[in-house]
């Protein structure tokens, strides 16, 4: 009897042991930075470039390695949100549908392939890593409106995905 309670003792601590080094990432395994999105105005005319910064900053107590697209293409490495006031998506443009992997919307839509490469980058705890997106090239703003603004990024760390701050963009005629 001592043996088979032995047996069964072994099975559910290897059980558990298991389950604790494969479980998912949880609250507490936070992600290893932090984002936050600005821009130079709050207001913007219809059809003009809309710089949005983004800075990623490393809150984790180690070296941390950031993948960033080679050429200036930050738009590769987040997911760029821009809601009206009513929770509208604003149109995003061919290009952007195209580097996401996304569908057309429809056949008259121009057909291209976008390549871009990778590096890897080290940023020490604390360092911010910055980068900047045309919103302009992102989206089609066909209407002037207010805009919430933010951005997400994967982290292959902790299995979570990291929201940037809200801001607010005014787009006028």
């Amino acid at each position: 009897m001592k043996k088979i309670s032995g047996i069964i003792a072994f099975l559910a601590f290897g059980t558990l042991w298991i389950s604790a080094q494969s479980a998912p990432a949880t609250a507490a395994q936070s992600a290893p930075f932090s984002l936050k999105v600005s821009t130079t105005a709050e207001q913007f005319r219809l059809g003009a470039a809309i710089n949005l910064q983004i800075s990623l900053t490393n809150t984790s107590g180690r070296k941390i390695y950031v993948q960033r697209a080679n050429g200036g293409l930050a738009e590769a490495e987040f997911d760029v949100f821009a809601k009206d006031d009513s929770g509208v998506s604003a149109p995003e443009s061919s290009y952007y549908r195209v580097l996401k992997g996304r569908p057309p919307r429809d056949s008259s839509e121009p057909k291209f392939i976008v390549r871009y490469s990778f590096q890897v980058v080290a940023a020490q705890p604390g360092e911010s890593l910055q980068s900047s997106i045309d919103l302009s090239k992102i989206f089609d703003f066909d209407r002037q409106g207010k805009y919430n603004v933010w951005v997400v990024r994967n982290d292959s760390a902790s299995k979570s995905r990291v929201k940037s701050n809200v801001i607010t963009v005014v787009i006028s005629q």
